[in-house]
């Protein structure tokens, strides 16, 4: 690959029970350098392309804040989705040399990368894909502080990094970042074909999005790690397929580690197990779902953070009401804009 490129992840806390299964895959990716900055010790057999960065959360956000002129709002880790369009300036020391950068999830493990993002998809956009989990930007002074323009009716930059509300402005699409890119003209790469991104509030594993059969082919079937690759098996009209992906994103799931093998295993039941032989019996069982699995929770959510959240914070906590009315305003905005 003739484009040199540097992925970074800071995590704070402990990182996920599977980070070694992760680490395989960034190993296997060796075009790409990965940086983890990170306060958990934990001693993991880091591959020689991944560079680790201890440092405290505190010491992060104090990193943060000299590139400001006003007081930002970064209380607690998951606040850091709305900053990771300014990893560009941010991290300027890490990113020197490099043609792009990028932020990644460590709740996700990679496949072969070089066959989806190649020279000449990277020699013709500026930014590669539009979710949070991986996105890559190319490395120069205008795109790295593109989030920094005000542009009407998009997000600016001040209001998001100065309140703890969680605005996406990584991901967003309609306001956040990627419309900043649209706005300048800038090519984005935005196939999603290639993404496991599995649904949160299901048991069984079913990809986000409206992939065509994706409720058929998920119904029996299992994901693998094989050697460097993403593969999903499934059994439908009586024959057993397989299809690869970039990666699967296992969003805020717990999952358990049943096997040794970091190069060859199957990903099903909320688990990482041993590579068996395939069979259709095998599928049929492999991707049950259960229907109680975080419904309640699901409900609870959607209340709390759609409704009462967002009022609560605002008015009882910081009694904010100047904000509380901008707040109620976009919303209605959103709202009548469809």
């Amino acid at each position: 690959m003739k484009h040199k490129i540097a992925l970074l992840q800071p995590y704070f806390g402990k990182l996920p029970n599977y980070f070694n299964l992760a680490l395989k895959s960034y190993e296997y990716n060796s075009d790409f350098d990965w940086y983890i900055l990170t306060d958990d010790k934990a001693k993991y057999n880091y591959p020689k392309n991944v560079h680790v960065i201890y440092m405290t959360f505190d010491e992060l956000k104090e990193k943060f804040q000299k590139n400001f002129d006003f007081k930002i709002s970064l209380d607690k880790p998951y606040k850091l989705c709305d900053f990771k369009p300014s990893f560009g300036e941010m991290f300027t020391e890490i990113l020197e040399g490099y043609d792009f950068w990028g932020n990644f999830d460590p709740d996700a493990i990679f496949g072969d990368l070089k066959c989806y993002i190649t020279d000449d998809i990277l020699s013709s956009n500026d930014k590669l894909f539009v979710k949070g989990h991986l996105s890559l930007y190319r490395n120069n002074s205008f795109v790295n502080s593109l989030y920094r323009q005000k542009i009407e009716g998009c997000l600016f930059y001040e209001e998001v990094f100065s309140n703890k509300e969680i605005y996406v402005f990584d991901e967003k699409e309609e306001d956040g970042i990627n419309a900043f890119f649209i706005k300048n003209n800038l090519k984005i790469y935005t196939d999603k074909g290639y993404i496991a991104d599995i649904k949160i509030w299901n048991y069984s594993f079913v990809i986000c999005g409206a992939r065509a059969g994706e409720i058929e082919k998920s119904k029996n079937s299992c994901f693998s790690y094989e050697n460097g690759k993403i593969c999903r098996y499934y059994s439908l009209d009586g024959s057993i397929h397989k299809e690869e992906f970039m990666y699967i994103h296992l969003q805020k799931r717990k999952m358990l580690v049943n096997t040794a093998d970091e190069c060859r295993y199957l990903i099903y039941n909320n688990s990482f197990n041993d590579f068996i032989e395939i069979t259709k019996d095998f599928l049929m069982n492999a991707n049950k779902n259960k229907y109680f699995y975080k419904k309640k929770d699901l409900l609870k959510f959607r209340i709390f953070t759609c409704r009462i959240q967002p009022y609560y914070k605002i008015i009882v906590k910081q009694k904010d009401y100047k904000r509380i009315y901008k707040f109620i305003l976009r919303k209605l905005r959103k709202f009548t804009n469809g």
